[in-house]
């Protein structure tokens, strides 16, 4: 929790990167993205997906996410202190891929921030109409996310999402860890006032 004002606080999910490519609650921009939320006084969860890290369970890119992900929101909406009407999700590569696989069932979340997105997920996603803010966010060197692919389909967004391009950055986000997590942090400061 934010130790710099006072509750109620917004809150956000901060979903993690696939754990086959070492992707867990502890994942370098995961970590620091949820220290670039608390500074905006802003609560975070971090959590591990099942299968992923040390955590029980079998990853299955499916069901067993999405049960992690509502456990992680129930949770989140039942801490003293955060502010119910003022939570958002964070997703990146996979974790923004579990985000959207499950977006119907994550109706009170009031922002979502995806960080290198795949654009499969997206096409296959009804946010292409949602009405929530939504941030997308890429680096301009990702080798995994087509940026004239992703281009394209977030124009098809109704309302627009906000569309960053990390300049010189890979679909990790290697060396612009701070920079992503600012961004990111900025948008729900914005977003979940």
């Amino acid at each position: 929790m934010p130790q710099r004002s006072l509750p109620p606080f917004p809150a956000v999910i901060v979903c993690h990167p696939h754990p086959f490519f070492g992707g867990s609650m502890d994942h370098k921009l995961v970590k620091i993205l949820s220290q670039a939320l608390d500074e905006e006084a802003i609560a975070t969860l971090r959590f591990n997906f099942q299968g992923a890290d040390h955590s029980r369970g079998i990853l299955n890119s499916g069901p067993a996410e999405q049960q992690s992900l509502e456990v992680a929101l129930n949770l989140l909406r039942d801490w003293r202190g955060v502010d119910r009407k003022r939570i958002g999700m964070a997703g990146f590569s996979f974790g923004a891929s579990v985000i959207l696989d499950g977006l119907s069932r994550y109706k009170e979340v009031k922002a979502i921030a995806l960080i290198s997105p795949p654009v499969s997920a997206l096409r296959r996603s009804p946010i292409q109409k949602d009405r929530r803010p939504k941030l997308v966010l890429v680096g301009e060197l990702d080798r995994l996310v087509s940026l004239s692919q992703l281009t394209e389909t977030i124009a098809t967004f109704q309302p627009p999402a906000e569309f960053q391009i990390i300049p010189s950055a890979n679909h990790g986000l290697a060396d612009h860890e701070s920079e992503t997590a600012t961004r990111v942090a900025h948008f729900f400061r914005r977003v979940l006032e």
